[in-house]
């Protein structure tokens, strides 16, 4: 602890301290930052921060950039991509920014722009096989420390499993262009049951191999009994998917959601998510785990907040600091930041309200409190959305 306090001084001594405390407005409109798997917020080589969000009314996702670490904000391109919803996620490498997203519910595209020099995302498109309508899910993509590999992946139904959502993954090479050259579509998990659903993918990287956390939920006990009511983590074993639980509550009724997942330094992985158990039936509390052996186990979990707490986002910094911010009942945010024990959360302020934030992981910054994070912003009285807001501190 000594040599983490000692590296963590130095480092700061030689950086510059950026404080975004007092919220910054990305954008004056209702636009969502839903969908914690998949991120939101990219820093750039240059330093320059490129925000992502979806706009219902005309079913677009739209790019925001700040050139000057978050003080300012504009409109950097959109993109039409029918009524995805949460269904997007983004990656950098250098000054290009990779977006992955569903089309019209049906295809995954993948995006690129160099966002020094382009003017419009440039698409292909991932996956054309999974069923079209509603069988579709949320996505997630990662990319490498190499910044060479995007890593995507998915939850939908495909003919082939009918009756389950089941988790798709797709790697891609990096061209010398910046263009992406897709493989081929893997099938995770391959279930067909009514009862089985495994959903809600959030994707990191860790040696090169990619890391899948995913909620599995089942609406009655049948043939994969062990699949009720859990996050999973799979990863691959040669050209194999396994699983191992992260927390898996045996017990019907008790649902686990919205994972979100970030590797630090040492390779070691956390998730944090929410979720009832027996002693709260009723009320989502947020809780975490890490593993430190590449997903093959897992800590027993803790309890990040008290009762009624959702939509966790996590990071961790180059100094090893891990960051959750999340929501709480009434639409309260509150954050903490701790090592390896959790403490007492700080609480944002209780003029508004807010929804869905959406943290920077960057390994190359050190957080100084609340991390950078794009979130939603609520009035109070009456309760609508008033904008996409930015904040954070840290050293870079």
């Amino acid at each position: 602890m000594l040599a983490d306090r000692v590296r963590m001084s130095s480092y700061r001594r030689t950086k510059h301290l950026i404080d975004r405390t007092t919220p910054v407005t990305v954008v004056n409109q209702p636009y969502s930052t839903g969908g914690n798997g998949g991120r939101k917020l990219v820093r750039l080589s240059n330093g320059w921060l490129v925000a992502c969000m979806f706009n219902s009314t005309d079913t677009s996702i739209y790019l925001y950039v700040s050139k000057d670490s978050g003080a300012t904000w504009s409109l950097l391109t959109s993109r039409s991509v029918g009524t995805s919803g949460k269904a997007y996620s983004m990656v950098s490498a250098g000054t290009t920014v990779y977006v992955i997203w569903r089309q019209s519910n049906k295809f995954i595209i993948s995006g690129y722009i160099d966002v020094v020099r382009g003017s419009s995302l440039i698409g292909i498109q991932v996956s054309d096989t999974d069923m079209a309508g509603t069988a579709h899910d949320t996505c997630s993509l990662a990319i490498n420390t190499q910044k060479a590999e995007l890593h995507a992946c998915w939850s939908s139904k495909i003919e082939t499993y009918p009756n389950s959502f089941n988790i798709r993954y797709c790697k891609g090479i990096i061209n010398p262009d910046g263009s992406v050259t897709w493989g081929s579509v893997e099938q995770v998990t391959e279930y067909s049951y009514t009862w089985l659903d495994i959903m809600q993918p959030t994707i990191i990287v860790k040696d090169n191999s990619p890391v899948i956390i995913v909620k599995s939920i089942g609406i009655a006990k049948g043939i994969a009994g062990d699949y009720i009511r859990g996050i999973l983590c799979y990863s691959k074993a040669g050209s194999t998917w396994d699983h191992t639980n992260i927390y898996y509550t045996g017990e019907r009724g008790l649902e686990q959601s919205n994972p979100t997942a970030c590797v630090d330094t040492d390779g070691v992985i956390h998730v944090a998510w929410h979720g009832t158990d027996a002693q709260y039936p009723t009320y989502n509390r947020v809780r975490y785990s890490k593993s430190t052996d590449g997903g093959m186990t897992w800590n027993t979990h803790q309890i990040v907040n008290t009762l009624l707490a959702v939509y966790p986002s996590i990071s961790v910094d180059t100094s090893g600091n891990i960051s959750i911010v999340y929501i709480t009942q009434g639409n309260n945010m509150y954050y903490m930041q701790f090592r390896d024990t959790i403490k007492t959360p700080t609480q944002l302020s209780t003029n508004f309200l807010y929804g869905d934030p959406s943290s920077l992981q960057d390994l190359s910054i050190d957080v100084e409190g609340f991390p950078p994070t794009a979130y939603m912003l609520y009035n109070k009285s009456p309760i609508t959305q008033l904008s996409v807001q930015f904040e954070g501190k840290w050293y870079e």
